[in-house]
């Protein structure tokens, strides 16, 4: 449980809005879960296992853990443009430390880190 805000970095990727026609931005994981500037995101509540759904919004304490980042070739907006941020983390949390990341209750967007790229993509995965 993280009580006291913790800061963090995630890639995040822009998807065009097909109701607005502008872009969101949104987990490069499901490609649904949105990110927005000054606003928290709570995660999803749902079955158990690690890390649980409950605390599933995926982040790393660095920006270069964050740039290292692999996801699952199941992802949905690897093809995507993708940047990073950087925000706070807190509520239920676990870490995998063999990767550093973290899987947390709440994230707070606050700002953008200089960097751009192409999400790795775990082979097989």
């Amino acid at each position: 449980m993280l009580d006291t805000p913790m800061t963090v970095h995630k890639q995040v990727c822009a998807r065009r809005d097909s109701k607005t026609g502008g872009h969101r931005m949104v987990s490069v994981f499901d490609g649904e879960t949105r990110y927005r500037l000054g606003h928290t995101t709570r995660s999803a509540r749902g079955a158990a296992g690690w890390p649980p759904l409950d605390a599933a919004l995926y982040c790393y304490r660095t920006t270069e853990e964050a740039k290292a980042a692999r996801f699952p070739a199941s992802s949905v907006a690897t093809l995507a443009p993708v940047f990073m941020v950087h925000g706070k983390a807190w509520g239920r949390a676990f870490v995998h430390r063999a990767t550093g990341r973290w899987a947390v209750e709440f994230f707070k967007v606050l700002g953008f880190d200089v960097w751009s790229g192409a999400p790795a993509v775990l082979a097989g995965a």
